[in-house]
């Protein structure tokens, strides 16, 4: 089975963890030029369509988050997803947006951070 996401790395790809429960949406971003003509009809022009994936691990150990963000941490890097638009593996090239977040979760006894949740919008040029 393939994974839900993959990024490429030396020439192959990479699969990063299976996200959390309700942690992996594709949204598809139109980019597009609107305005009014001379006679007042308006328009638009569609100029392509823009994938972003939103990915979120509730609990991932040290290990998958240096992974995640190591395969992440370049200004593009291209990624294999499955499109929750059409079930359909995918590729294409992206970058990783501004939210990064990430969340040490303390053990009980309060030593050390075993596990992370890890959550960030990757977005298609």
């Amino acid at each position: 089975m393939t994974a839900v996401l993959a990024i490429g790395s030396g020439g192959s790809y990479v699969d990063l963890p299976t996200p959390s429960y309700g942690g992996y949406m594709t949204t598809p971003n139109e980019v597009s030029k609107a305005g009014t003509n001379t006679s007042g009809i308006l328009y638009k022009d569609r100029i392509r369509i823009r994938q972003s994936i939103e990915v979120h691990w509730n609990t991932a150990t040290a290990e998958e988050k240096n992974l995640i963000l190591s395969l992440t941490n370049r200004n593009s890097f291209n990624v294999r997803y499955l499109d929750t638009e059409d079930d359909t593996i995918k590729y294409g090239l992206f970058y990783r947006g501004n939210d990064l977040r990430i969340e040490p979760l303390l053990r009980y006894d309060g030593t050390g951070f075993p596990r992370y949740a890890i959550s960030f919008t990757m977005v298609e040029f």
